[in-house]
């Protein structure tokens, strides 16, 4: 790795440097003319001493920098180099053959020749490898300059070991020493090794080292990183405002600040709720059905972590991504059960919802040892944990709560469509971040999943628009976006997954599927009043089964190893995704009817039948009304007639008020 390559290049040059600066091979020992040659066996144990001390000391720095490489890389962080890198990095150990022959004596050379020495030993090591030089290091100035700074160093050191160093003293003792005395030359050698350690700065280029192993060991791809964070945008947007504004100008006139309520309230509520545990139970490893507790409060979720979905950007920005999707499926139920359901149960449902069917089916789908992932179940952005889920779930809210009062009797028009065509616009140029940010990555499945996605929910609306036009003789504004939504929809478990021929059949078969099954209300009964399962339900069950037969082996190269579907000769993948859909939609139904049961038996589900027709004996006329007992509907329709000539009153009994106060 680069760390360990640095520091033993700085152990070769140092070894070449100072040993090579005062021994020659060429010319006869300075000892030999004064009578004190040394021991041949004690030089070379002086050696082997003076190696493996300089070893020690670059292993302690390497321990140091080990020590906090094992901070930098997070729960999924890279805290080595990539591949590439580690093998141009990549050097011999230091062995025998760069040190002097066994037979030589050690002699003092001049500091011009040591020098010299020193200058060769590093060009030599660079010659031998090839790597952190300006030539081998290419593109990368950051090798560069730690290499130039380990040469430089080098090169000072040893003019100032020439000139006559601790070391350079210690070599004259060798050479006056006798065996007896090796002993204390030894100490003396290893005192001087390490102080030119200290001479080379180490401690600056461990710490440059340090700095550019994290920048290569968590290095996040902008491009992609900047791509999620704008697809989130887009998400959240499909909430609020964009599902606030399509519900709520499809309900009756004195319920929009209820409805629009409703969708504000729940993106606050689920934030909180998957800061806490949410996010953890979804996309952490876990089981089969739900993650495992490493996650609570975002704990180890920081700067430097990514998860395994999306390698590339930031784990804060994955954690947000994920949460505009638990946001939106929730609100999307709301439609199902408009006009006519408690504000306070509303919340704790959701809430309840949340944890025992968003979080276990999300986890069960899209993390690596979920039950559904396992069993090769294709589901690109939630056909079946977003869309399966709120669209059965929305009819078992719809038959549990029960019918509007006056349902099949009264004709509950929309009071605003421009409202609802303002929010379908938003939901649609959403739904470009819903499907395109699931690739996780700024790149070509992205940009097919944006194309198919504009296919299919343009294909939808005409397809919708044209078998409306043949069953009631005439187009609506209303159902040219409601086709829209029912070709995003069918297309979201294959958007990245099946070609544009795929996208177009999605969205032409999802137009009139979906008018169809709108007309299940009036046939069985049960009052779905925005139509949530009616387009939701059944467009993505439909987009799940065509995902089984469109899908390509080439465009899920990505999920196990390709995943060729039924056209392309893969049978078997339609039961697969039966199986999906199935399992999604039993647990979806099964606990919103367990969670419904309970609140109703413990606070209630609906409101009074006062309130949901707004008839009052007498209209909340009083400045004093108790705010704890002001519904939204009362706001809604105070009398203001009656409140300004009351006026006069309230300033008489505040100016008493003020006057017994002072």
């Amino acid at each position: 790795m680069t760390t360990t390559f640095v520091l033993r290049v700085l152990l070769g040059v140092t070894l070449g440097a100072t040993l090579c600066g005062h021994c020659s091979c060429d010319e006869q020992p300075a000892g030999r003319s004064q009578g004190a040659e040394v021991n041949e066996d004690a030089q070379l144990k002086l050696r082997d001493d003076y190696v493996k001390a300089l070893e020690d000391r670059i292993s302690r720095l390497e321990r140091v920098l080990d020590g906090s490489r094992s901070q930098g890389g997070g729960l999924h962080g890279r805290s080595d180099p990539s591949p590439e890198l580690e093998s141009r990095a990549r050097i011999q150990p230091i062995s025998r053959d760069v040190l002097p022959h066994a037979h030589t004596t050690t002699r003092l050379a001049s500091p011009t020749h040591g020098q010299a020495l020193a200058q060769n030993r590093v060009e030599s090591v660079r010659e031998r490898d090839g790597a952190f030089t300006e030539e081998g290091a290419g593109s990368n100035g950051q090798e560069a300059a730690i290499w130039r700074r380990a040469r430089n160093a080098v090169r000072d050191s040893s003019a100032t070991l020439g000139q006559g160093s601790e070391l350079s003293s210690a070599g004259s003792k060798v050479r006056q020493a006798g065996s007896s005395e090796a002993y204390d030359v030894r100490i003396m050698t290893l005192e001087a090794s390490m102080q030119r350690l200290d001479l080379m700065n180490v401690t600056s280029i461990a710490n440059d080292i340090e700095r550019i192993k994290v920048e290569i060991g968590n290095t996040f791809d902008a491009g992609d990183t900047a791509w999620v964070m704008v697809c989130t945008s887009l998400v959240l947007l499909m909430t609020i405002p964009g599902l606030a504004l399509f519900y709520g100008g499809l309900v009756r006139v004195q319920n929009v600040l209820s409805t629009v309520m409703q969708s504000f309230s729940i993106a606050c509520l689920i934030t909180v709720e998957w800061m806490m545990v949410g996010y953890s139970l979804s996309f952490t490893k876990g089981n089969v059905i739900f993650g495992d507790s490493s996650r609570f409060w975002l704990r180890g979720l920081n700067m430097t972590s990514r998860h395994p979905l999306m390698p590339t950007v930031p784990e804060p920005i994955f954690c947000m991504f994920q949460l505009t999707f638990a946001i939106i499926t929730p609100a999307l139920i709301c439609g199902s059960f408009a006009d006519r359901l408690k504000f306070g149960p509303m919340l704790v449902f959701m809430g309840l919802w949340h944890l025992v069917v968003y979080c276990p089916l999300s986890h069960a789908m899209w993390t690596e040892n979920g039950f559904l992932h396992r069993a090769h179940v294709l589901d690109f952005a939630g056909g079946n944990v977003v869309h399966v889920a709120a669209g059965f779930s929305g009819l078992v809210c719809s038959i549990v709560v029960g019918k509007r009062a006056n349902f099949g009797r009264e004709n509950f028009h929309p009071h605003n469509i421009l409202i609802s065509v303002l929010g379908a616009a938003l939901l649609w140029v959403g739904w470009m971040g819903f499907n395109g940010g699931t690739a996780g990555r700024a790149g070509a499945q992205a940009a097919l999943a944006c194309l198919n996605s504009q296919i299919s929910a343009a294909t939808g609306s005409l397809s919708w628009m044209t078998t409306e036009w043949l069953i009631r003789k005439r187009p609506s504004v209303l159902g040219i976006i409601s086709g829209a939504l029912a070709g995003l929809v069918c297309i979201t478990p294959g958007a990245g997954y099946v070609d544009t021929t795929g996208a177009f059949v999605s969205g032409l078969l999802a137009g009139p599927t979906c008018f169809a099954a709108c007309q299940l209300k009036h046939i069985f009964k049960f009052d779905d009043a925005l139509d949530a399962f009616g387009i939701h339900g059944p467009a993505g069950v439909l987009g799940g089964i065509l995902t089984g037969f469109f899908s390509k082996k080439s465009l899920t190269a990505g999920v196990f190893e390709g995943t060729a579907g039924v056209f392309e000769g893969n049978a078997m993948q339609l039961p697969l995704q039966l199986y999906g859909i199935a399992v999604s939609i039993g647990w979806s139904m099964l606990g919103t009817g367990i969670l419904l049961k309970l609140i109703d038996l413990t606070l209630g589900l609906r409101v009074g039948i006062d309130d949901e027709l707004l008839v009052h004996s007498r209209p909340p006329t009083s400045l004093f009304l108790p705010f704890s007992r002001l519904s939204l509907m009362d706001v809604e329709h105070l009398n203001v007639q009656h409140l300004v000539s009351r006026l006069p009153t309230f300033f008489l009994f505040l100016s008493l008020s003020l006057s017994l106060y002072l």
